[in-house]
C-alpha cells in the first residue's frame, strides 16, 4: 500500500503528566522561597496519623536547594507518563499516581519498626509514584506478552542505586512498585478483554497532512497495547465513531488492507460496565491502603505517643 499521502496519527496530549511535572516544579520554587513548606507538608510517620494529607503532599515536595532530585523525578515521570497516559486514560493515570504515592509512603512507615529514628524522619519525593509507573508498564508488558526485559533492567538498576546513594527511601520505592504492578496487571487484563473498532484517519486525528512520510508511522503511544494477533476482531455491530471511547488508539495495517487502502486506527470502545469496573478496582485499592494504614497506626499508637512526648 502506498503510504506517501497517508496522514500521520497524532498521539493524544499528555495533559495530566505535564500538569504533574509543572506542579512539582512550582512547588520546588515555593520551597526555595518558603523553606517552612518542607517540614510542614513532608511525610513523617509519627505525624501521618494526625495529618494524613502528608501521604500525598510529600510526593510533590523535593529536596532543596539542589535540583537533582526534582530533575530526575520529573524526567522519569515525563518519559513514562507520556507513554502510559494514552493507555490508561487521564483520570486513571491521575488515580494511579495518587494510589502509588500513598502506597510508597505507607511502605516507608515499615522502616520505623526497625529503626525508631525513622518515626521522625522526613520523606519527600515522587520517586515512589514513579516506581509505581515503572511497575504498571512492566506488568502490562508481561500480561500482553510484550518484551519486558528492558523495563525490568531499568527498575533493577534504579532500585539498586537506592542502596548506594545517601538518603534514598528504597522501601518507599518498593512500595510504589508493588502497587504499580497490581494496577498494571489489571490494566493489561482489561486491554486483552477490550473491544476495538476501526476509525478512519482524518485531519482531526492525524498530524500535519502535508507532511510526506517515506515509511509507515510508528507512534510510541501505542507500544504497550496488544499486538494485532492478540486483539479481537473489530466489532461490526458498533459504529466507526463510538460515543464512549478512551484515547487508546493505534494504527492497524490489517484494518488498512480491509478498507480498500485507506488508513484507519483501531480505537478501543469503553462501555459503562468497564468504567464501573475500573472505578471499583481503583477505589478498592485505595480502600486496602487505607485499611493497612489504620492497622499500622492502631498497633503502634503507644509507640507514636511515646516518641511525640520525647520530642515535645
Amino acid at each position: 500500500m502506498n503510504t506517501e499521502h497517508i496522514p500521520t496519527p497524532k498521539p493524544p496530549k499528555a495533559y495530566v503528566t505535564s500538569t504533574l511535572c509543572i506542579v512539582m516544579l512550582v512547588v520546588w520554587v515555593l520551597e526555595l522561597i518558603f523553606p517552612q513548606l518542607l517540614p510542614r507538608f513532608a511525610f513523617v510517620p509519627a505525624i501521618g496519623i494526625f495529618e494524613p494529607w502528608r501521604f500525598l503532599t510529600a510526593a510533590f515536595l523535593h529536596s532543596i536547594p539542589m535540583p537533582f532530585h526534582l530533575a530526575f523525578n520529573c524526567w522519569a515521570l515525563w518519559v513514562v507518563g507520556r507513554a502510559l497516559e494514552p493507555v490508561l486514560g487521564r483520570l486513571r493515570l491521575l488515580a494511579a499516581f495518587v494510589i502509588c504515592a500513598i502506597g510508597a509512603m505507607l511502605a516507608q512507615c515499615l522502616v520505623s519498626l526497625i529503626n525508631p529514628q525513622a518515626w521522625v524522619t522526613l520523606t519527600v519525593g515522587a520517586s515512589g509514584a514513579v516506581f509505581g509507573f515503572f511497575g504498571i508498564v512492566l506488568a502490562i508488558q508481561r500480561v500482553l506478552r510484550l518484551p519486558w526485559s528492558e523495563m525490568a533492567a531499568l527498575i533493577g538498576i534504579n532500585f539498586i542505586l537506592g542502596f548506594f546513594l545517601p538518603n534514598v527511601a528504597w522501601v518507599a520505592h518498593l512500595g510504589g512498585l508493588l502497587v504499580g504492578l497490581v494496577i498494571g496487571a489489571y490494566t493489561g487484563w482489561s486491554l486483552r478483554q477490550a473491544q476495538f473498532v476501526t476509525v478512519p484517519i482524518t485531519p482531526e486525528n492525524s498530524g500535519d497532512s502535508e507532511q510526506s512520510d517515506s515509511s509507515p508511522s510508528k507512534p510510541g503511544f501505542g507500544q504497550y497495547l496488544p499486538s494485532e494477533s492478540d486483539l479481537p476482531e473489530p466489532s461490526e455491530d458498533l459504529p466507526n465513531n463510538p460515543s464512549s471511547t478512551d484515547a487508546t488508539i493505534r494504527p492497524s495495517s490489517r484494518a488498512s488492507s480491509e478498507t480498500n487502502g485507506s488508513a484507519v486506527l483501531l480505537q478501543r470502545v469503553v462501555t459503562p460496565k468497564e468504567i464501573a469496573r475500573d472505578v471499583a478496582v481503583y477505589l478498592g485499592l485505595f480502600a486496602i491502603l487505607v485499611g493497612c494504614n489504620w492497622l499500622f497506626y492502631h498497633f503502634n499508637y503507644e509507640a507514636i505517643y511515646a516518641i511525640l512526648q520525647l520530642s515535645a
